[in-house]
């Protein structure tokens, strides 16, 4: 290959890596999730400097097990307690459930269930 192959290659590369958890994170939404892909962000932008695959790769598999966990964090809003783990509750609300939400005892998360959506969040 040439130089001029190999720095395309590079770049499309480096579209990847950016791309890929980005669209992951689409896939996926969830707190913990965009906290480590601004990990990973960052990490790219120094990848430029040091040059490090090692950091890059694991935080992008740490982006992907976080993005995959049937556990999410969440902040408290309402009498939920904090440091407290409650189910997440998806559809339309019950009069069951929301007794439930009001109490802190469960976590509404609205109607659309994404892929590898949480069962589970952490209240902080």
């Amino acid at each position: 290959m040439n130089a001029v192959t190999r720095k395309t290659v590079a770049c499309a590369g480096s579209a990847a890596a950016l791309c890929a958890p980005a669209l992951w994170f689409f896939i996926s939404p969830r707190l913990s999730a965009l906290l480590v892909l601004g990990l990973l962000l960052v990490a790219l932008a120094s990848y430029a400097l040091h040059r490090n695959k090692r950091v890059v790769l694991g935080i992008w598999a740490v982006l992907v097990i976080v993005s995959a966990l049937p556990v999410d964090i969440a902040f408290r809003r309402g009498p939920a307690q904090p440091f407290t783990v409650v189910p997440v509750m998806y559809g339309f609300p019950s009069d069951d459930s929301e007794i439930l939400i009001g109490q802190g005892r469960a976590w509404p998360a609205g109607c659309i269930v994404f892929p590898f959506a949480p069962r589970w969040v952490i209240v902080l």
